[in-house]
């Protein structure tokens, strides 16, 4: 049992639906209100109090929805308080799958004949996935709009998507917070391989620089692209002097795009480029 910012109590299951490494998310049972909601829990090692003021600014600025009535943005609702500690907030709750099982040259099979019209063997697949483009900048444009937020951690395993097409960001409680040119709270992590190549080269540090918003215009390119080609952008072999630079965000460090003006330092360029 725990209470909610607006006074409400509600319950929630005992056992969690989905787990991280700081937090529990929870399905709400009562009231009967709240059931379209979820709670996400923080756990002991991750200091609720210090994401209290965050999640309350969260709260009260709100981007705009989506005009479809589809939750494309997993935004908090209200605070959570257990014995009148600060816990956690609450959500809407979403089903779908992780958008990286879209990002690869072949579709997983265990996700069923649901999605075979994302598959690059349907005739049509190639506009589906165009689709799924247009959802996905669709989402972040609505967070950019009201100029107080960057994603920062954007990446598939952080999108939900249904075989219809429809898709959800979620996490959202590690977004940064701007006001202006000045940082109200910063983003707690970052993915290298959706980092752009001018962050990598600095010594950037998340909690007291500001990141603009055009790191999730890097990260939704890379993204865009694994949908449509099936391949990460900088995926490829470099020839020596550079071959030891193997991983992906070491390439994206040198801004060595395979189809870019550096395509002659490349030993190997995979197929799907």
């Amino acid at each position: 049992r725990a209470k909610l910012s607006n006074s409400t109590l509600i319950e929630f299951d005992d056992k969690p639906i989905g787990s991280g490494g700081e937090a529990d998310v929870f399905h709400i049972v009562s009231p009967s209100t709240y059931r379209s909601q979820v709670v996400k829990l923080y756990k002991i090692n991750s200091p609720p109090h210090l994401k209290e003021n965050k999640l309350e600014f969260l709260v009260h600025n709100k981007p705009a929805l989506n005009p479809s009535g589809h939750q494309t943005i997993i935004w908090p609702t209200h605070l959570v308080y257990i014995s009148g500690v600060f816990s956690g907030y609450t959500m809407p709750h979403v089903e779908g799958v992780p958008l990286e099982h879209l990002c690869g040259l072949n579709i997983p099979k265990k996700l069923g004949g649901a999605w075979d019209k994302f598959s690059f063997q349907n005739s049509n697949g190639f506009n589906s996935r165009l689709k799924l483009c247009y959802n996905l900048a669709t989402a972040v444009s609505l967070i950019h709009a009201s100029g107080n937020y960057v994603l920062v951690d954007l990446k598939p395993n952080n999108v939900l998507v249904k075989p219809n097409g429809f898709i959800s960001i979620i996490d959202l409680d590690s977004i940064e917070v701007i006001s202006g040119s000045k940082l109200l709270f910063p983003a707690k992590v970052a993915t290298p391989e959706y980092t752009p190549p001018e962050f990598h080269r600095i010594q950037y540090n998340l909690e007291h620089q500001l990141i603009p918003e055009t790191w999730d215009r890097f990260s939704i390119a890379v993204i865009i692209y694994r949908l449509l080609f099936g391949i990460h952008p900088y995926t490829a072999s470099l020839k020596h002097p550079y071959d030891k630079l193997t991983s992906t965000p070491e390439i994206i460090s040198k801004g060595f795009f395979p189809n870019g003006r550096h395509k002659d330092k490349f030993h190997v360029i995979p197929h799907p480029h």
